[in-house]
């Protein structure tokens, strides 16, 4: 991002936000991991600037590394890492999401509202089946159609605790 030439401050005054001397402004700026970089270097008469906020940037990484080294912790935080591992997520969430559009998979609410659904209607089904069959075999007695109707309960019963056994579930191409 360009900063208007009225934004950017002297090497003097960048030295003083860092609370240092201007060599010492210089050897951060000649480092070779992480170089504190001017907005606009100088040479032939002109001053070297600085971009305020890049140096109170440059800082701010600095103290979080000293700070992370002086508390023991060797895993720095690595922003590169981090941005790639970010990006990864991104990338497969909108791939879930194509797949979804595509029919290939769906969301688990989806599935347990249509197996809910189905379940319902096939209770409804099973519950119509014992006055069904008195009609077309009229020589069953009320015991013959109480034990029929013992079995759909059953039926029933195994319909509505309907539960997704994820260990079972076949393994999924991604």
């Amino acid at each position: 991002m360009t900063t208007p030439h009225d934004k950017l401050i002297t090497r003097k005054q960048a030295a003083r936000l860092l609370g240092c001397t201007e060599r010492t402004l210089s050897r951060h700026m000649a480092r070779e991991s992480e170089p504190l970089r001017p907005a606009q270097s100088g040479g032939a008469g002109k001053p070297t600037l600085f971009d305020p906020r890049t140096v109170a940037d440059w800082w701010l990484r600095q103290e979080l590394a000293r700070l992370q080294q002086e508390a023991g912790h060797d895993d720095a935080i690595d922003y590169h890492h981090e941005r790639a591992r970010l990006t990864k997520a991104q990338a497969d969430g909108q791939e879930l999401k194509n797949r979804e559009a595509r029919g290939e998979v769906a969301r688990v609410e989806l599935i347990s509202f249509a197996l809910a659904n189905v379940g319902g209607q096939i209770s409804a089904i099973l519950e119509t089946l014992p006055s069904r069959i008195k009609r077309l075999e009229p020589r069953l007695t009320s015991s013959d159609i109480e034990q029929i109707r013992a079995e759909i309960v059953k039926c029933q019963n195994a319909c509505a605790d309907i539960r997704i056994d994820w260990s079972d579930a076949p393994a999924v191409d991604e």
